[in-house]
């Protein structure tokens, strides 16, 4: 074991010997002063690779590795003159932000223009890597490299912290006032249960926020009558609702019902209704409708779509002789006095005279709709991300960009085969993908595993949802 130690003290202090004799030589080596540089030939030529072109100027100009070295290097810097060697011959190519403005002194120097070679390195996917920053993980260093300027490093302190807080917050985050809003909402979940959402979960039954027994009973009714083939004998209806729409009307009913019930004191500051009172017949309270919106708008601050969509829900709920809710007299035995809601006489005026209630609270809805469409705000566009292609006058073409963007950023095949291969197969994706587009009725009308759908889904703003044909 001691001759073991004593060998690794041995090799230890001949390196340390060997790197300090290699430091007091290049210490020595940068105090030979180096002349301007002159061109032999005029540059004609147009070399395809970072190597080529690094080689090509320094002969051009009569310059070892070791003559460009002395020449750009400054006190304090670490590069070595095996560096510029290597990149010369191709085995290596600059990557970090140091070495990039090593390239710009030698552009300098040979009166090559700004960005000289930065086309022509054999990665140009690849983001320029930093030296570790503090308090900054690795893996967090690599999302922010494709965001920070190349001059980063040399940038102040101050300048530094304010680029990073930006990038973090405004990219990496995707913090806009939406996601801000839904980040915190998302914290204290309110909205009830259904077994009709998720019917394959046995635990919904046991879960905190799970709807009580009747409102889930209620709720079932309505799926059935707006899904099911053939209307449920003895009523009527309009229309029916898809997997999708049933889903999403389920959620907006379970996040209704969840505000009337969540704490007044709490963080959702719901209504604060006990959950065996909760029943569909409260929603022919036209003084419910106006809690809940007025609810809504007070968390996000102004009125939404969302609010004219639920007052739209009543409108068909309440429908002459086609509204489910107009045609289930009975749901008003569920209702039991509630203190500042309705009272005893209340309730049984409603359940004397039914339908008035339905058309008196129908009128209401279309009433508060035409007035919610006046102060609407837009929260969150679902077609910002593809905004500049939708209003593209060739929208194929800015797809086009892409296979084109992809073919610019193609590693050297020399360097990185494995990647320009990666890089062709993408390319060649998004230029198939590109010329099987077809028009967005055809589109639109593809079957989805097995599922017809004929026709346009035309979006907000007229914009059409397109969809990828199948590749055979």
């Amino acid at each position: 074991m001691a001759v073991n130690s004593s060998t690794s003290k041995r090799k230890t202090r001949a390196r340390n010997k060997k790197q300090s004799t290699h430091a007091a030589r290049l210490s020595r080596r940068r105090l030979m002063l180096v002349g301007p540089a002159k061109p032999l030939w005029r540059d004609t030529s147009t070399p395809e690779t970072f190597a080529e072109a690094l080689d090509l100027q320094m002969r051009r100009h009569d310059e070892t590795s070791d003559k460009l070295w002395r020449a750009i290097i400054r006190d304090g810097e670490i590069l070595e003159p095996s560096t510029i060697s290597a990149w010369r011959r191709g085995v290596k190519s600059p990557r970090f932000a140091q070495s990039f403005i090593y390239l710009a002194r030698i552009e300098d120097r040979y009166a090559l223009g700004e960005g000289y070679f930065r086309p022509l390195l054999p990665h140009q996917s690849r983001a320029t890597c930093f030296q570790s920053l503090r308090s900054v993980t690795a893996a967090e260093q690599r999302r922010l490299a494709w965001h920070l300027p190349n001059d980063f490093a040399s940038r102040s302190s101050r300048e530094r912290a304010e680029i990073l807080e930006w990038v973090r917050r405004v990219v990496v985050s995707g913090a806009t006032d939406f996601r801000c809003f839904h980040a915190e909402a998302i914290k204290h979940p309110y909205g009830l249960r259904f077994t009709a959402r998720i019917p394959d979960n046995p635990g919904i039954a046991t879960h905190s926020l799970a709807a009580p027994p009747r409102l889930a009973s209620e709720l079932a009714s309505l799926v059935e009558f707006k899904t099911s083939t053939l209307a449920p004998a003895g009523l009527q209806r309009r229309g029916v609702w898809g997997p999708e729409t049933a889903a999403q009307k389920i959620e907006h009913l379970s996040l209704f019902f969840g505000a009337l019930a969540a704490c007044p004191n709490g963080p959702v500051r719901g209504r604060g209704l006990p959950t065996e009172t909760l029943c569909f017949a409260l929603l022919v309270l036209p003084s419910i409708w106006d809690w809940y919106i007025c609810w809504r708008e007070s968390r996000r601050g102004f009125f939404t779509a969302w609010e004219v969509d639920m007052l739209s829900l009543l409108v068909g709920l309440t429908a002459p002789e086609t509204g489910w809710l107009r045609q289930t007299p009975s749901l008003a035995d569920a209702l039991t006095p509630i203190e500042g809601i309705v009272t005893a006489s209340e309730i049984k005026a409603l359940r004397d005279n039914w339908g008035d209630a339905c058309t008196t609270v129908r009128a209401h809805a279309h009433r508060r709709i035409k007035e919610l469409e006046r102060v609407l705000r837009v929260h969150r566009d679902p077609f910002e991300p593809i905004l500049p292609v939708l209003e593209s006058a060739s929208p194929l073409g800015e797809y086009k960009k892409i296979a084109d963007e992809i073919l610019r950023l193609m590693p050297c095949g020399r360097v990185h085969p494995r990647g320009r291969c990666g890089g062709a197969t993408r390319a060649v994706d998004g230029s198939v993908g590109t010329s099987s587009w077809r028009s967005a009725k055809e589109l639109a009308s593809t079957p989805r595993e097995g599922e017809r759908r004929p026709g346009v889904e035309r979006a907000s703003a007229g914009r059409f949802e397109m969809r990828r044909t199948a590749l055979v």
